[in-house]
């Protein structure tokens, strides 16, 4: 599988980065657990960014996403967690939580819009 930086989101408008490292087939029964097998599940098993969003972000994401073990099991995924990075989470996500290329993700290009002339002049 191909592991790239997507963006993904819950549906509140937050936008963050993630790698998928497998397809459907994974839950989780707690944020504190490991994500485990489940043939019936949709969702993807991922790793998300979860630390402010700045240029190192993708980078680390993919770093980590290089140490991940190519046949997951329980025992390697549990290892895998706990050694991974401050700011990086083993999570699982339905994927129509993922939005596409990070590069092309909503609200990349947003310029915001000033309220006050430069000279605070309104």
């Amino acid at each position: 599988m191909t592991r790239f930086p997507q963006a993904a989101h819950y549906g509140l408008g937050n936008v963050f980065p993630v790698i998928v490292l497998d397809g459907p087939g994974w839950t989780m029964d707690s944020p504190a657990g490991p994500p485990e097998r489940d043939a019936a599940s949709p969702d993807v098993l991922v790793l998300r960014w979860c630390a402010p969003t700045d240029e190192h972000a993708v980078s680390e994401l993919l770093r980590a996403a290089a140490r991940a073990p190519d046949h997951p099991t329980a025992e390697h995924l549990t290892q895998y967690r706990d050694d991974l990075p401050p700011g990086i989470r083993l999570i699982t996500l339905r994927p129509t939580a993922l939005l596409g290329s990070w590069a092309d993700r909503p609200g990349r290009h947003h310029t915001p819009q000033h309220r006050h002339a430069p000279n605070g002049e309104a």
